[in-house]
């Protein structure tokens, strides 16, 4: 499962199972320049207003990753090294994958002055884990 929110103020949430996510790691380390698209599956999208329809992984040589949303599309664009830093980030949260509540974990990738990988209009994004009942009674 693979879901992403977006609100009018420019906030974007990526949520996904541990396969909807390792699915977007995966996408993330293309093999050569170009574009990788995958579609995005459909939930409720409040507290935000709207769901986006798929998510473009566009490989540009030189190029901070820079996240925004272009109509109903999550374009997230970087070279190969910046698109793996963004995986790695990705894979540390499903590695450690609850919060100290005991819910899922999330990571924000928020520019901030000096950040190495993000380009600065880059629009902020939540990736959120959502655990399986399964999932969560083993851990």
């Amino acid at each position: 499962m693979l879901v992403c929110r977006y609100s009018n103020r420019g906030e974007l949430e990526l949520e996904g199972d541990s396969s909807g996510l390792l699915a977007i790691c995966r996408i993330l380390r293309p093999t050569e320049i170009g574009t990788l698209k995958i579609s995005l599956d459909k939930a409720d999208y409040r507290p935000y207003d709207g769901l986006l329809d798929n998510l473009l992984v566009i490989s540009a040589r030189g190029q901070p990753v820079k996240i925004f949303r272009e109509s109903y599309s999550l374009r997230i664009v970087g070279d190969a090294y910046t698109l793996d830093l963004l995986a790695q980030n990705i894979e540390f949260l499903l590695s450690h994958p609850r919060d100290a509540d005991g819910t899922g974990s999330h990571l924000h990738v928020e520019y901030y002055e000096g950040h190495p990988w993000l380009d600065s209009s880059s629009e902020p994004l939540v990736v959120s884990l959502i655990l399986s009942s399964e999932e969560f009674r083993n851990m």
